[in-house]
């Protein structure tokens, strides 16, 4: 993944928001549709960490996590 995410309206066939998390390693929906997580997940990566989204696309919530190379743990 390049980070790069849409998010799409199929009932309107029409682009919502788009956003960005650089280097993405996972996406995952909430069981209810209303909120999607993006998640950085990487040994070697210092970008780890993780967003969450509401449906339409607004950026809720960022965390960043501190690897164990740059005295995070």
């Amino acid at each position: 993944m390049n980070g790069q995410l849409e998010f799409y309206n199929v009932d309107e066939a029409e682009t919502m928001a788009t956003g960005e998390h650089f280097m993405c390693t996972d996406i995952e929906w909430d069981p209810t549709g209303r909120y999607v997580a993006t998640v950085v997940t990487s040994v070697h990566q210092m970008e780890n960490g993780f967003n969450v989204w509401a449906w339409n696309g607004n950026l809720l919530y960022r965390c960043a996590l501190l690897s164990s190379l740059d005295g995070g743990g």
